[in-house]
């Protein structure tokens, strides 16, 4: 486990090369969107692509006939390895600026749209309407490794609609681990992701069974076919994130249960005794009896019983006598 000074030399040296790198794109990218997609990631992906393309993604064959991959963002160009490495020859994955080719209409062909999105500013909602408008109008399916809180974003529904009945979801078994060109960052990032895939309603039944079937067996992703499922297994919850008052508040408290069930500090529930402070939890059932006997109160003195005044230097004072 990393300590603080592990962590201070860390940030310390990802601040360095934040400082020191040179994006070399003719349009505005951001140092923290520059996290490659591990090949991982795309062995997950395959069994639905090859169940969708069943003759036109493995190695054997004329590779003029297999489908044609698309990625936009290019980051350093490592998709294109990685997916030539399990067999898929045809990729476009170049550096270019993905929405002034939107703007022009110069998106390359291709028959599927395959891209781990950046996360920062608006791009995750830019790319799913992209995707959207190009499966609605010409049928083609899009695969997006996002994080999982994106299902739970109002825009989400918004620019899906009714079309949320054509997205299913692939949950890996544990969180992919994302690299940085200039190998900095989290060895795990602070969220989970998973594929969002955008095939259709009309071949939810095919890409279930064909999962349960035989990419089930063999790979430990989840296939989810609806929404629903990611509600209902945790995945994703929907309820509202509380303001960070109500997480520190929140915090408290499990840490308070957290002192009572091992039995060493807690905080005392009198409202007569400082909040900031705290008490010895009892070691022993004597102790404890003994600090719960009831304190007999000492009968009150009149006011100004007991006082002798006296004149001191012209001065009236009281002593207790």
């Amino acid at each position: 486990m990393a300590t603080g000074t592990d962590d201070t030399k860390r940030r310390r040296g990802e601040e360095r090369c934040r400082r020191r790198w040179k994006a070399d794109f003719d349009y505005p990218v951001d140092y923290n969107d520059h996290f490659e997609t591990p090949l991982q990631a795309y062995k997950d992906l395959l069994p639905l692509l090859q169940a969708l393309y069943p003759n036109r993604t493995g190695r054997d064959g004329d590779q003029d006939d297999q489908i044609i991959l698309y990625d936009p963002y290019y980051c350093n160009g490592r998709t294109k390895t990685l997916l030539n490495q399990l067999g898929l020859a045809r990729v476009v994955h170049e550096k270019r600026d993905f929405y002034k080719d939107m703007e022009r209409s110069m998106v390359p062909p291709h028959d599927v749209l395959v891209t781990n999105p950046p996360y920062s500013n608006t791009h995750k909602e830019k790319c799913l309407e992209f995707c959207l408008q190009q499966f609605r109008s010409r049928d083609r399916p899009f695969f997006l490794l996002m994080p999982s809180y994106v299902a739970t974003r109002s825009y989400f529904k918004r620019i899906l609609g009714d079309s949320i009945q054509d997205v299913a979801y692939l949950v890996p078994e544990s969180d992919y681990e994302y690299d940085h060109p200039e190998g900095t960052g989290h060895d795990l990032p602070p969220f989970s992701s998973l594929w969002f895939c955008g095939v259709g309603r009309n071949k939810m039944n095919l890409l279930k069974e064909s999962w349960e079937n035989s990419a089930g067996s063999l790979n430990s992703a989840k296939f989810l076919a609806t929404y629903e499922e990611l509600v209902s297994l945790g995945i994703i919850s929907l309820q509202n994130r509380p303001n960070p008052r109500q997480r520190r508040k929140k915090q408290k408290l499990l840490l308070s249960n957290d002192d009572v069930a091992t039995g060493t500090m807690i905080t005392p529930p009198d409202p007569f005794l400082n909040s900031s402070k705290t008490i010895l939890q009892p070691s022993s059932p004597d102790e404890a009896k003994t600090r719960h006997q009831p304190v007999k109160e000492l009968p009150r003195k009149k006011e100004g019983a007991g006082i002798e005044m006296k004149q001191v230097n012209g001065q009236r004072s009281g002593s207790n006598i």
